[in-house]
């Protein structure tokens, strides 16, 4: 064999070897990322191109009663929703596999369910309902995503005396926070009782919370009260406090009622919405290391100008915000820039925004309005923007909705991929909608996905790195055939 032969055997070998093991790399990364769509770490290996897919929809469900809230898992696996509002004393809790549309369970409640929550995976429920009427009752419940036997029934329940307005639940199921008009704030671990159910810690002094929101990793907790003029934003760590009465790491004054409040992934963040006071700040954004409580930046939005919902990313990075506004008629969608401190659009909608919804990059935003007339047409009352929409004059929804009735609550999972929506249907009825939104799931750099919601990355070697990898191997196996050519000849 000729040098020249030999060199390029040599090159076609290392060539032929290199793109079958980059393929199969790039398969096993692609397959990794599918399987583990659970992680939610927003470092990716793919970033649409375009800001415009298709959404159309799945399924939706009509209820004999008006629904309330809706709750959409992390993964878009699940979809759970609850009803309130009619005389028939029959509401229900239902939980839905969001491929089919199958329901996996139902569970019958004597009254109203007013918020529920879903584990990042949808492995866990909690639901928070009205004051029950008939004692010993229960109206915060958990529950487990098993297939049951007969009727469902929670693994754990508690009677918080009065209603339970609001509940949210850490990513991996371990901890749920409650807000309640008689017991205050209630934190509970998720573990299986004997008997009653009984809180990890509470604080009695937050006498009308109106939110309540936990941090993905269970380690954070905010709590909106709405008291008149002792109205506050309340920030809790979740170390157990053995007395009755947990006290707050910080307690922000606001003097008017605190409507809604979220936090980001970790904690790090804190954003509330309230309705206007004065001089007129509407939204407070703080850091979980707040100076004495102080927010690090406020926004006004004007005279008259409620905000219902908000909704943060991830990061803390991107706020939404949904308001009424001076008239019940108008509304307004809002999204933020944490580290720029300011507003990035606005858009005006038909009717009051009573909920809105964000992706953990950001990236899209829902929301859900009151259904008016408006220039003689009805407006659109599920809406979805796309964080790039035009910052100048009214942004402008990428896809709109119309129920034709009120959307009281919406949801979406992680990366947007699916939007569950609920609200009235008639003035006794509810329907859930749920839409597939193509957006293409980013690919996750770490195939990290362990339920403690970690995001750790791995050391993985990108797949440019691997070309340099094989040409090095290639430039050596080169020189070492030189080498040994030359030596060959002298001899």
């Amino acid at each position: 064999m000729s040098r020249k032969t030999l060199i390029f055997s040599t090159f076609l070998l290392l060539a032929i070897f290199s793109v079958s093991f980059l393929s199969v790399s790039s398969v096993n990364t692609n397959i990794m990322a599918d399987k583990d769509q659970k992680n939610d770490s927003i470092e990716t290996l793919l970033i649409p191109i375009s800001s415009s897919y298709t959404v159309s929809q799945k399924w939706n469900v009509t209820t004999n009663e008006q629904l309330t809230t809706v709750a959409v898992s992390a993964d878009g696996s699940y979809m759970v929703f609850g009803t309130w509002y009619t005389e028939d004393a029959n509401y229900e809790l239902c939980l839905k596999k969001i491929s089919n549309n199958q329901t996996i369970w139902t569970y019958n409640y004597e009254e109203e369910f007013y918020s529920v929550a879903i584990s990042k995976y949808g492995d866990y429920i909690v639901a928070g309902g009205a004051e029950p009427s008939a004692h010993p009752s229960y109206n915060l419940l958990l529950f487990d995503n098993s297939i049951p036997t007969g009727n469902k029934e929670p693994l754990w329940k508690y009677n918080t005396t009065n209603a339970c307005y609001w509940v949210d639940i850490s990513a991996n199921g371990e901890y749920i926070v409650a807000g309640t008009e008689s017991q205050g704030v209630l934190l509970f671990n998720n573990s299986i009782p004997v008997g009653q159910k009984y809180p990890h810690w509470q604080n009695l002094a937050v006498s009308d919370p109106e939110s309540v929101a936990i941090s993905a990793d269970g380690e954070y907790i905010v709590v909106g009260n709405a008291d008149g003029g002792s109205s506050s934003v309340l920030f809790y760590n979740n170390s157990y406090h053995p007395g009755t009465d947990k006290l707050p790491e910080w307690n922000y004054s606001i003097g008017v009622d605190v409507n809604t409040v979220a936090i980001s992934k970790y904690g790090d963040y804190i954003v509330a919405g309230s309705r206007q006071q004065n001089p007129g700040n509407e939204l407070f954004v703080f850091n979980k290391s707040a100076d004495n409580g102080n927010p690090e930046w406020r926004y006004d939005y004007g005279t008259g100008t409620r905000i219902h919902s908000v909704a943060i990313s991830a990061d803390g990075e991107y706020i939404a915000t949904g308001c009424e506004g001076p008239t019940p008629s108008v509304g307004e969608v809002g999204l933020f820039s944490n580290s720029k401190s300011q507003n990035l659009w606005k858009s005006s909608t038909g009717g009051t925004v009573n909920t809105v919804d964000i992706t953990v990059d950001g990236k899209y935003i829902v929301a859900g309005t009151n259904y008016q007339l408006v220039n003689d047409r009805f407006n659109e009352s599920i809406l979805l923007y796309n964080q790039s929409a035009n910052p100048t004059g009214n942004a402008l929804p990428e896809w709109a909705f119309n129920t034709s009735y009120n959307v009281n609550s919406v949801s979406i999972s992680a990366w947007g991929n699916y939007i569950g929506a609920g609200g009235e249907f008639t003035s006794e009825s509810g329907r859930a909608y749920l839409f597939y939104h193509s957006r293409p799931i980013p690919r996750i750099i770490s195939g990290h996905g362990d339920d403690d919601d970690d995001d750790d990355e791995e050391g993985a070697i990108p797949f440019g790195n691997h070309y340099l990898l094989f040409a090095a191997i290639a430039i050596a196996s080169l020189v070492l055939i030189t080498k040994r050519k030359a030596v060959f000849s002298k001899k």
